[in-house]
């Protein structure tokens, strides 16, 4: 479910690129991909993780936690808030 997780982030990520967003927009939308691509790989650092000592997981889970919500934040920001975050506790 990760792996397919993050194969729909990433279309997701080319089709926000491709939306060309005005000029005014770039400096929000940029931090948002940034943020974006954080999560994108909390999410593999979680996948590896899976398996490993409780301790691992915990923190990898705490990670993707704190990336989520700085993600949605940043979405919120560039006016862009549908397109961020996961639905993850």
């Amino acid at each position: 479910e990760l792996q397919r997780a993050r194969n729909i982030r990433l279309q997701a990520l080319g089709a926000i690129r491709a939306l060309g967003l005005p000029e005014e927009d770039a400096v929000p939308v940029s931090r948002f991909l940034s943020a974006f691509a954080e999560t994108n790989t909390s999410i593999a650092g979680l996948d590896r993780a899976i398996g490993a000592e409780n301790r691992e997981v915990a923190r990898a889970m705490r990670r993707l936690r704190g990336d989520v919500r700085d993600e949605r934040e940043l979405a919120a920001s560039a006016g862009i808030a549908g397109c961020g975050g996961l639905a993850i506790r």
